[in-house]
């Protein structure tokens, strides 16, 4: 078990969604449409599962966010 601050630095960034990349969400429901960027880590099964729904969102290109991962409940 990790003690203390825990917290990832992510780079990257976007890419906007604009009607031409929305168009195959619309035609398609099971897609299931664009979401926010979520956080998955490996339980300790080694199954993956998403721990935290929205990490943020970095604003424009090429941009650093740091998601916080105390929430995480492993």
């Amino acid at each position: 078990m990790w003690r203390g601050v825990r917290d990832a630095f992510v780079t990257g960034w976007v890419y906007s969604s604009d009607s031409s990349l929305n168009v195959p969400f619309s035609q398609d429901r099971s897609r299931g449409g664009p979401r926010w960027p979520p956080v998955w880590v490996p339980d300790r099964t080694g199954t993956w599962r998403e721990a935290i729904p929205y990490m943020g969102f970095p604003g424009g290109k090429i941009k650093t966010i740091v998601v916080d991962l105390d929430a995480l409940p492993w």
